[in-house]
């Protein structure tokens, strides 16, 4: 009986990609705490600004209203006879930060700061803030009169030093950030690494309960055939009323039994490589060599049945993987190559070490896979027109998987001589670890 082939479920992220997705999650949350730690930065140091602004419009307020009194006491105390002259201010004051000028109601200068031009900084009806500009660089400015509008104070401070608290609160955020962002990344990888264990541990217990959903299922729906044969033909063995028919229907119980018995030994070694996926992890360097040796000594009564000679050719071939999979790996290919192939023909199995790999591959001089077929093979339960033998469908869809836990690819083209199939299976060139 055949039926589609059930697809194998899909493997956790973080078993099949090696841990992409914990890496994407990790990149994600960082850019996105990186980008809100920016924004906050940055509001932070906006209102830090527009604070520093309104503290240094205060002390230039205070100190232009502190100037105008003290003005006002000097011209009660000596009168207006000072005229333009430069007369110092008898506060302390940095002069490359804070200019100021005393102008009377009939605009004379009674007093100014050095360094201040001769010039109002701003128009003498101006009052309040406002901006003016000092041999080309910009200045904030202030301008008061007193109670009776016969004095009024302009005074100036240098933007340059108005951004010397921005500039401190700007830089101590950039450093404060720099020190943050490490500590922030090396917080998210613990939380993060911590969270998806849990994650993986149920993504394989989810695994783990498909594949034994799927393997009762496949199990139940392929040993109904053979057990139905078994059934008939023991109901004709008790019913039988020749010798003959009593033989001959122990034949064929005895094939329907074998039949379920390679059944349930595939079913097992399917079983146990749908669970290895995390088998990889475990890897360690195997000689192909001495197990297409095994596998050859192990059909040798059964390939001597069906009258097919097996030949090889091979060279230390050392692989990266599973020493018992690619055991199962080459019986499964081994089994086929003699079960489908004629009678007085050969089998020859090679494996050669490459400049880029290792290549193993399986001659036979069977019947053949028409090309359309050749990627169906590897489904399981499917089996190629034209094959006679009572398989079970399995045996290509396990050879597939095992290639594919080793990272090996697999070809199917016609025989030398263009008779039966060949089977090539490449192998990546192993990196340096420990001898097998």
């Amino acid at each position: 009986m055949l039926r589609k082939a059930t697809p194998p479920p899909a493997l956790p992220a973080e078993a099949g990609s090696g841990g992409t997705a914990r890496a994407r999650l990790l990149a994600l949350t960082i850019a996105a705490t990186g980008c809100l730690m920016s924004v906050g930065a940055a509001l932070i140091f906006l209102e830090a600004r527009a604070s520093s602004e309104r503290l240094y419009d205060d002390a230039l307020r205070e100190t232009g209203v502190l100037l105008l009194q003290l003005a006002q006491h000097e011209i009660n105390e000596h009168g207006r006879s000072l005229g333009v002259q430069l007369v110092e201010a008898e506060t302390e004051h940095d002069r490359n930060s804070l200019r100021f000028q005393v102008w009377t109601d009939d605009m004379r200068a009674a007093y100014r700061s050095a360094d201040s031009p001769a010039a109002p900084f701003a128009p003498l009806d101006a009052s309040g803030f406002g901006w003016t500009s000092i041999d080309g660089a910009p200045w904030r400015s202030f301008a008061v009169w007193n109670h009776q509008h016969t004095l009024q104070l302009q005074i100036v401070e240098s933007e340059n030093y108005r951004q010397v608290l921005p500039r401190a609160i700007f830089w101590r955020l950039a450093v404060a950030m720099a020190l943050l962002l490490p500590l922030s990344i090396a917080l998210l990888w613990w939380i993060i690494a911590r969270s998806l264990r849990s994650t993986r541990a149920l993504a394989r217990m989810r695994e783990t309960l498909a594949f034994e959903r799927r393997f009762t299922s496949d199990a139940a729906h392929e040993l109904r055939t053979p057990l139905a044969a078994i059934r008939a033909n023991t109901q004709v063995m008790q019913g039988a009323r020749t010798p003959e028919e009593f033989t001959t229907a122990s034949v064929n119980l005895l094939a329907s039994v074998d039949r379920s018995g390679r059944l349930v030994e595939q079913l097992l070694a399917l079983a146990r490589v749908d669970a290895s996926a995390s088998l990889p992890q475990r890897f360690e360097l195997v000689d192909l060599a001495p197990l297409v040796h095994a596998q050859i000594a192990e059909h040798e009564r059964f390939a001597g049945r069906r009258h097919v000679e097996i030949e090889a050719s091979t060279e230390p071939a050392r692989v990266r993987g599973d020493r018992e999979l690619l055991g199962v790996l080459l019986r499964n290919l081994v089994d086929n190559a003699i079960r489908y192939s004629r009678p007085q023909t050969r089998v020859v199995i090679s494996c050669d070490t490459l400049a880029d790999g290792v290549e193993l591959a399986i001659n036979d001089e069977g019947v053949g896979i028409v090309p359309e077929e050749r990627t169906r093979i590897f489904e399981r339960f499917y089996r190629a027109s034209g094959t006679h033998d009572y398989g079970s469908g399995l045996g290509l869809s396990i050879v597939k998987r095992i290639a594919d836990l080793h990272g090996a690819s697999i070809t199917v083209s016609t025989g030398a001589g263009q008779r039966g199939s060949c089977f090539t299976l490449w192998f990546p060139k192993p990196a340096a670890a420990r001898p097998a």
